[in-house]
């Protein structure tokens, strides 16, 4: 099977455990349970429960033990985007070519919208936690996602943006919470719930510290016009550092990103999956 095809069943696999559970929730209000449905299930990559369910599966984990995990990264990932784009926040019209939650359904239901992925993704977490080793992968996506990571992380953002200038260390500090958080936690929780040593772990935290990094940097590269021509350019690596030395630290971190993958055992699927995230630096 190729690459391609191979991504997109499994694309498709979360997308229907997804789509399962929230059909299996009875007495919602139709607007909820819609409005979650509009809001996870809009495309994407899935590169969060991806990382997840392989990770796990390199290290000879049950990938069934780690889907409602991903399921629930997924979860918060989707709540943070509807609350990102609402007036108080970025006050974006616009999600993945879609309208956004709050020009569908009004800025009210988004709202809620937001408020029920966030408290599902601990629900289905707490009902599929039978051992210590689960217990351990979802404190640490709900660590990841709350006051010592992503929200802490958009709390900076909102601070930063009232300074005129920011440096590498301020833009790295906000990245590394707002950002890279659950993108670490993804692969951290798949390790954990895999049985991983604590030497593993450590391996695991290191590909995916860099894999982050590199993503953020691909998305500044990729939104680099479009922020060019806004009237209020969002900090990015580019603006901090400059377009050279932003490639040089892309390149950098995938070459990372690859040294600490290659120290995965069955890593192929997630080789691939490299490769198809930066074509132009992982050979």
């Amino acid at each position: 099977m190729d690459f391609i095809t191979e991504y997109k069943n499994k694309i498709n696999n979360i997308d229907l455990y997804i789509e399962d559970y929230l059909n299996s929730l009875a007495n919602v209000e139709p607007v909820l349970k819609e409005g979650m449905k509009y809001a996870v299930l809009n495309g994407g990559k899935r590169l969060r429960s991806i990382l997840c369910t392989e990770v796990c599966k390199c290290f000879s984990g049950d990938e069934n033990k780690s889907m409602p995990y991903a399921t629930a990264i997924e979860f918060i990932h989707a709540y943070s985007l509807v609350h990102d784009d609402l007036p108080a926040m970025d006050n974006a019209d616009l999600r993945r070519g879609m309208p956004s939650c709050h020009k569908k359904f009004g800025e009210d239901i988004a709202i809620l919208i937001g408020d029920s992925l966030l408290n599902n993704a601990f629900e289905i977490m707490l009902d599929n936690t039978v051992d210590t080793t689960q217990i351990s992968a979802a404190k640490v996506i709900a660590s990841s996602a709350g006051i010592y990571g992503m929200i802490n992380g958009q709390a900076r953002d909102l601070e930063l943006s009232k300074k005129p200038k920011i440096n590498e260390s301020d833009l790295l500090r906000l990245i590394e919470q707002k950002t890279m958080a659950l993108i670490k936690c993804s692969a951290i929780s798949g390790a954990i719930i895999a049985g991983c040593n604590d030497s593993q772990l450590e391996t695991v935290n290191k590909f995916a510290y860099h894999l982050g990094l590199a993503f953020q940097l691909r998305d500044d590269f990729e939104d680099y016009d479009e922020d060019q021509m806004a009237e209020h350019s969002c900090p990015n690596f580019i603006n901090v550092l400059g377009f050279d030395k932003a490639k040089e630290k892309l390149s950098y971190n995938c070459n990372e990103m690859i040294k600490y993958l290659k120290l995965f055992d069955n890593n192929d699927f997630l080789m691939e999956f490299c490769k198809f995230l930066f074509p132009e630096f992982v050979a």
